[in-house]
Parts: structure tokens; C-alpha cells; sequence
């Protein structure tokens, strides 16, 4: 592997993670807006048991198409494409010269983030992808440009609007 560049979430779980491999790779790191994690509003530092009793009737609007659907005082899973689709746009464009060196790009991020890609890549539903996706923390997933690119477009495609 040949790092070219790194790129992190400013939330320090990830931000932390991508310095210790930025400094044993002699490669800086670059924070991007965009990369942090799934904003859950109301949701936020309760289980999801916790959430259903609290919010009963918000948990089961947000569930019924959690592409679309807000958490209260958060954001969709929609939202958190978008602005994932915006960091990735800036990052290949960034690290264009690299690719083409064939250096790689490592990107720091979450939990909730790479389940919807994988979820967008695999055409997946929203509502069941987490059966089918396994995210733990610290697991590596590799996405190439071209895939990554692809991901880019099927996000404003409104043809898999059901996914």
C-alpha cells in the first residue's frame, strides 16, 4: 500500500485514529466536512429500546422510510448521503494526482456513513440493510474511484428513490 493522502471526520474517534496512521505513515491529515457521523437528533445517547418508548410515534415515522425521514432534530439518511456525495466529490477531486499515481486514499469515518454507501452500492433498502451490513468499528472497507463514483451518481438518482 502506498498512502497518498488522508482524509478525516472532525469527530475525534475517527479524527484520532487517522492522526496515529497519518504519523506512522508520514502522511497529514486533512479533516473534511461531511464525513461525520449520522446526526440522530432526539435519538442521540439513547437505545434504540430507549427511543421506541421515548419517542414512539417520531421512531415510527423516522422508521417507516428512514432514507427520507428525519430523526427530530436531525437528519435522514438522505441528508447524510448528500453531504458524504459533496466530501467524496472534493476528495477524488483533491486526490486526483495520487490516483493517478496509483497512491491510495485513506477516509476516516463512521458507522452510519459506510452503511449507506455500502447500502447505495449494493442497492439496498434502507429499512433492512442493517440485516445485511455488518460496519464494526475499526473494520476497513475499500471502495475504488470508479465505485465510488458510481455510489456519487445513484445518491440524486431518482430512480432507486425506493432504495
Amino acid at each position: 500500500m502506498h498512502l497518498g493522502r488522508i482524509y478525516s471526520s472532525y469527530q475525534k474517534r475517527a479524527l484520532t485514529t487517522a492522526e496515529i496512521v497519518g504519523a506512522r505513515y508520514h502522511v497529514p491529515v486533512k479533516v473534511m466536512e461531511g464525513l461525520e457521523e449520522m446526526n440522530l437528533g432526539l435519538f442521540e445517547g439513547h437505545t434504540w429500546d430507549e427511543v421506541d418508548t421515548l419517542f414512539s410515534e417520531e421512531f415510527k415515522t423516522w422508521e417507516s422510510d428512514k432514507r427520507y425521514n428525519r430523526a427530530p432534530g436531525g437528519e435522514s439518511y438522505q441528508d447524510l448521503l448528500k453531504r458524504v456525495s459533496g466530501a467524496l466529490v472534493s476528495i477524488m477531486e483533491e486526490g486526483k494526482e495520487d490516483t493517478d499515481r496509483n497512491s491510495d486514499i485513506l477516509i476516516l469515518t463512521h458507522g452510519a456513513v459506510i452503511m449507506s454507501l455500502l447500502t447505495v452500492k449494493m442497492g439496498l433498502d434502507f429499512k433492512t440493510s442493517y440485516r445485511y451490513i455488518n460496519v464494526e468499528n475499526a473494520k476497513p472497507f475499500c471502495f475504488d474511484e470508479k465505485e465510488l463514483k458510481e455510489i456519487v451518481i445513484l445518491i440524486d438518482d431518482k430512480r432507486i428513490e425506493q432504495c
